[in-house]
Formats: C-alpha cells, sequence, structure tokens
C-alpha cells in the first residue's frame, strides 16, 4: 500500500495529462465506487474545524463547559454474540456488574457529573453545540493564545440530528436548512436552546492537540482532501475519487451550485452523523470561510475507491 501511495504521489507530481493519469490508475488500482444508500444515492456534507471564543477557567463571561473523557469506557462489539447483532456496538460504563449507558448530553447538563473534567469554558453555548458536531476546533483565549481540542471520545448514545427536529416542527423549511439558518434560529430563540440541544443525546469530549486539526486515524486533515465516511463500511486510510458540488448561497436562502467538484481524496476520518453507505463528510478547512462552505453543503455526490493491485 506504501509503495503503491508514493508511486501515486509520484504521478501527481509529475503533472500528467488527465487522460494518462486516468490510465496509470485502471492499471494499478481496481476502483469501486460506493453503492449510496437504500435509495441509491449518496449525499455529501462538509465539515469544518471553527475557531470559537473561550477560556480555561469558568467566568460569568465563559459559562458552557467542554469536557474530557470521563474514563471506564466499554466498548461491546455485539457482533461477536451473534450474527443477528453484526455492525452492532455499544459504549457503555461498569456500575455494580451491570453495563449501563453513559449520560445523555441532557443529563450531564442539568447534573454536574462531570463538574472537574471541564478542558475549556466558551463564551457561546452555540459555539460549543456546532463544535461537537465538528469534532475539533480552535478555542481563542482571553489573553491571546490558543487552544486546540481534537475528538477524544464520544458518551455512546444516539446522534440525532437538529436540523431534522428543526424541520419537522415546521420552524426552517427543509429547503433552507443549513448551519448558518439553524444557527441563526437558535440565536433568535434563545429560551429553546436546552430543548433543542438535549434532542441530540450523543456527546462529545475532547483532548488537546498539541497541532492542526485530527481525523479519526490520529494524523492531521487536510483542507479540501481529507474526507470522513462510517468506518465500518469504508477502507480507513484509502484512497478515494469524489464527484460532487461546491455549494453558495442562492435565492431566498436556498443553496445553488457554484461549481463542481471533482477531486481525490483520502478517507481518514468518522463521525456520530455519518452512519451508512450514502454519506460522506468533505473536510473544508479551518475558520470562517471554511465554515461557510461546509454549512451549507447538502449535494448528491459519486464516491469511488482505489484499491492497489497485487
Amino acid at each position: 500500500g506504501a509503495a503503491r501511495s508514493g508511486v501515486f504521489l509520484g504521478w501527481l507530481d509529475a503533472g500528467p495529462a488527465p487522460e494518462m493519469l486516468a490510465a496509470e490508475v485502471a492499471r494499478a488500482f481496481d476502483v469501486f465506487e460506493s453503492v449510496g444508500g437504500n435509495d441509491g444515492r449518496m449525499l455529501v456534507t462538509g465539515y469544518f474545524e471553527p475557531i470559537v471564543d473561550g477560556s480555561s477557567t469558568p467566568s460569568p463571561v465563559y459559562r458552557t463547559p467542554l469536557y474530557r473523557p470521563p474514563g471506564g469506557a466499554i466498548k461491546v462489539d455485539l457482533g461477536r454474540f451473534g450474527e443477528r447483532f453484526a455492525g452492532e456496538k455499544l459504549v457503555g460504563r461498569l456500575e455494580d456488574d451491570q453495563l449501563v449507558p453513559f449520560p445523555t448530553r441532557g443529563e450531564i447538563r442539568q447534573g454536574g457529573v462531570y463538574r472537574g473534567r471541564e478542558i475549556a469554558w466558551l463564551r457561546d453555548p452555540i459555539d460549543a453545540f456546532f463544535l461537537e458536531i465538528q469534532g475539533s476546533g480552535t478555542v481563542r483565549l482571553p489573553g491571546g493564545g490558543e487552544l486546540r481540542l481534537g475528538y477524544a471520545a464520544a458518551n455512546g448514545r444516539p446522534y440525532r440530528s437538529i436540523g431534522k427536529l428543526l424541520v419537522d416542527e415546521g420552524k426552517i423549511p427543509r429547503e433552507k436548512v443549513s448551519m448558518q439558518s439553524i444557527r441563526a434560529w437558535l440565536e433568535a430563540n434563545p429560551g429553546e436552546l436546552e430543548r433543542v440541544f438535549d434532542y441530540n443525546e450523543s456527546t462529545v469530549f475532547f483532548r488537546r492537540l498539541d497541532g492542526p486539526a485530527q481525523g479519526s486515524l490520529g494524523v492531521p486533515v487536510t483542507a479540501g482532501r481529507s474526507i470522513a465516511t462510517d468506518r465500518n463500511l469504508f477502507p480507513p486510510g484509502a484512497l478515494g475519487f469524489l464527484i460532487s458540488e461546491v455549494p453558495k448561497h442562492g435565492a431566498d436562502g436556498a443553496t445553488a451550485v457554484e461549481r463542481p467538484l471533482v477531486r481525490f481524496v483520502l478517507n481518514q476520518d468518522t463521525g456520530g452523523a455519518i452512519r451508512g453507505a450514502g454519506r460522506v463528510d468533505f473536510f473544508w478547512g479551518r475558520g470562517a470561510e471554511a465554515g461557510e462552505k461546509a454549512g451549507l453543503m447538502k449535494q448528491p455526490g459519486r464516491l469511488f475507491f482505489l484499491v492497489p493491485r497485487g
């Protein structure tokens, strides 16, 4: 695999004509296309590394905590207990010799169960929620420094989309739902934050990073090249080829297409919302501009994987 990767990078460095590169790929790799979801389609969304205001200590300004992992997690592959459970996994903790679930988001918020495990405190609870969704980010500290955080673990509870909740409740029209429209609704309805956030029982725990954002493989993710997929279905670290679209703001708050998105990608990450053969998450990079693209992206696509021959 490493040798083939080196050969592939050598081809790219040589700047071959597209038809020559296509011929080399066909010679050296077997190419497989994802079958997509149950409807045969693939949905391509985007993610990014946000930059948010926060502190390493709480204050009246910085009141929303992010947590380190609680420890004691037990991961269970239910497939080992019978074929009917194949692909099913549980995360829990031991309590009186019983495996029990970790607390939900609402239970964590209300009960203070992880007091003392805070890794940072944010100014804006909406920033905190979206930082969990993205899985990594940079906390801008009051003194001018910064703290980079990466995904460490999750509480094992089901991920539920608050965007879908707001659409189902008629708060946001389906054709206009995006990270931007969700955020605007939350900012306009601060009294609803806890109810809406608690709908998503899944909570992410963080660790400090010494460098750039890392994917689930523990290597830095690259803007415009890294993707996240379902780790149970697609080979981690594999070379892929993605065909999709770059979004932009359209008329009346809907999303339009700016240009095609066609490129080689690396399968370096996963995420709580990325489940099944019909989902891929495209990494846009760091900061507000990347967030703008990531927040709009809900595009159709096709994903191919290149498997070295021999």
